[in-house]
């Protein structure tokens, strides 16, 4: 049986590159999930809007493919849903997903 050290260096020496899985919620445009070649990463810019957000890591792995990938999977909150669940400040209400809480 090989070791995950030795696999890691063929899976390496076949072209394949490491890659961070994180996932990142921008409040107008989604939640999105991104493979990036980077390993810490605290926040990443929103793809449509540039804004930061913070990021929360998902899992490391390996491709071929060209970085970053991008998937958005949470679409945003409509304007009708965001106007009626405003506080009474006036402040857009966003809740947090469960797997994305700190």
């Amino acid at each position: 049986m090989q070791t995950w050290s030795g696999v890691r260096l063929g899976l390496l020496a076949h072209g394949y590159r490491l890659i961070h899985y994180h996932q990142f919620n921008c409040d107008e445009h989604g939640t999105f999930r991104a493979g990036i070649e980077a390993e810490e990463c605290k926040a990443y810019r929103c793809p449509v809007c540039q804004r930061k957000c913070r990021t929360v890591f998902l899992a490391a792995g390996y491709t071929r493919r060209e970085t970053p990938l991008l998937e958005q999977i949470v679409k945003p909150f409509s304007h009708r849903w965001k106007m009626e669940f405003r506080t009474k400040e006036h402040e857009v209400y966003y809740p947090v997903p469960y797997s994305l809480r700190f």
